[in-house]
């Protein structure tokens, strides 16, 4: 059943597309969205893991390190050589409080010709940026030094804003690619489970911001507990044995009091405590009335949980996204929906792999190969003779999707099919968008018979292949700069 949340965005959705003449639906009768179709039970390699066992586990251990380390050598919220070398960055010009401020001017509506307009379409007033302003505190971020009793977790999802405010700021409708759901206040979830160091507070304690393992952003600090050495460590030692992934988004977490927690979603890890029969115990954080972090228990069935990498064979990947297929796009995991970037980080968490949570930094997890300088039918060809299916992500401006392989229409024609969390096309002038909103498998054609006007994706400015079995020639490592998302 949709929350109350999710109906009011409905309720919002309809009335911007009732009022945006530059936004149509784009047909998909013509591309079946069966997933057997294009990922064939029959195909010889079906059951085959496509990565290396040792390549696979290299990539799994780093994945583990990002989250749940507190080695030196990690980068992890829990690390406190890895925390206190990101706020030894601080310069006079890069620092938070620096970097708030120009959150806070990029959102002044007396600075924009195109001005921010919250839910009600209207251009925010000064009055109020000036309240969040007031509501930040920026004294407290000047000079901000390591403590071990600012490490945290996250005991619910929780949305990661630039600002502490559940406040839309959309530009308008009327701008094609804009409004709905493209709230630039928001900028990613962070889901229950994941570790936390708490950067401050606003000064109605509503807020807290959080650096987490690979962002810095304001979350409701309802959702934030205060973990000790004790908790880490038994949560680090029980997760580097056996790691659990949420196999099937809305999947209700009930603990073992038979209480509700939060849901979970593709791509959320817990450590794995026990096994029972059908029944799969995972540890999970709740909030105690101190304000710190409890173990606790939560029982799962096999068909909603797995462990953990799962082996990166065509029927894993055709399982995971039956799964998310026709999930509705979110813009920033709005509604906690995924992005297209969210979406490929959903996945390959499932086969032990860390990406980045944006498009531009995942072009750093694998090895890069820009065909930009490629016609579109050159860019087509390239991409079916030596791309890897289902380990190849293709980085477009502002977009990524996944390659999924070669297939053949019934004009005997061969080309590239992909999976993607898509919002839709655009013709070459940009002057509207023809929306999908939401993930499918989608073909890469020089022109689609929906309408001839529309720019395919093979024919962007920029075009690059993101290989995931290869090493990348410069591995992440997250700076100030980074986690700020500048």
């Amino acid at each position: 059943m949709l929350n109350v949340f999710r109906i009011l965005i409905l309720a919002f959705a309809t009335f911007i597309y009732a009022d945006n003449t530059n936004m149509k639906s784009f047909p998909l009768d013509n591309y079946s969205q069966n997933t057997d179709m294009w990922i064939s039970p029959l195909r010889s390699d079906y059951q085959t893991n496509l990565l290396d066992d040792d390549y696979q586990l290299e990539r799994f251990t780093q994945l583990k390190h990002t989250f749940f380390g507190t080695n030196a050598r990690d980068n992890s919220p829990w690390s406190k050589s890895f925390v206190s070398s990101i706020l030894a960055q601080q310069t006079s010009e890069v620092n938070l409080a620096n970097s708030i401020l120009l959150t806070i001017d990029h959102f002044d509506n007396t600075q924009q010709e195109q001005k921010f307009l919250g839910i009600n379409n209207q251009a925010y007033t000064s009055e109020w940026l000036n309240a969040i302003k007031n509501n930040i505190n920026l004294k407290s971020f000047s000079n901000i030094k390591y403590s071990n009793k600012n490490l945290a977790i996250a005991t619910s999802n929780l949305a990661l804003r630039a600002l502490p405010t559940t406040d839309p700021a959309y530009y308008s409708s009327s701008i094609p690619g804009e409004g709905y759901p493209f709230d630039n206040l928001q900028a990613s979830a962070v889901y229950a489970g994941t570790p936390l160091y708490i950067l401050g507070y606003s000064v109605d304690k509503k807020w807290a911001l959080i650096l987490a393992p690979e962002y810095i952003g304001w979350v409701k600090s309802s959702g934030v507990a205060y973990v000790d050495t004790s908790f880490i460590t038994s949560w680090q030692k029980t997760a580097y044995v056996n790691l659990m992934g949420i196999k099937k988004s809305e999947t209700a977490i009930v603990d073992i009091h038979n209480q509700f927690q939060f849901s979970g979603y593709v791509g959320m890890m817990f450590p794995l405590s026990a096994i029972h029969g059908d029944n799969y115990e995972i540890l999970i954080p709740v909030k105690q009335s101190n304000g710190r972090a409890l173990i606790s228990h939560a029982l799962l069935k096999s068909d909603t949980v797995t462990k953990l990498p799962l082996s990166a064979s065509p029927s894993n990947f055709a399982m995971i996204i039956k799964t998310l297929q026709g999930r509705p796009y979110g813009w920033g995991n709005l509604g906690f929906y995924n992005d297209c970037s969210a979406e490929m980080k959903a996945i390959f968490t499932m086969f032990g792999f860390y990406i980045p949570r944006n498009s531009k930094n995942q072009a750093l997890t694998g090895l890069n190969v820009d065909i930009s300088m490629l016609a579109p039918k050159e860019r087509s060809n390239y991409l079916i003779k030596n791309a890897d299916p289902f380990l190849t992500l293709v980085q477009l401006p502002g977009h990524i999707l996944l390659y999924t392989g070669a297939y053949t229409n019934s004009k005997g024609r061969e080309y590239p099919m992909t999976y993607q969390q898509m919002w839709g096309l655009s013709p070459r002038d940009g002057s509207s968008r023809s929306v999908i909103g939401k993930s499918v498998f989608f073909p890469l054609l020089l022109k689609y018979p929906e309408d001839t006007d529309l720019s395919s994706e093979l024919d962007k400015k920029k075009f690059n292949l993101i290989y995931l079995d290869k090493d990348p020639e410069k591995p992440i490592k997250p700076t100030l700069k980074y986690l700020l998302g500048e």
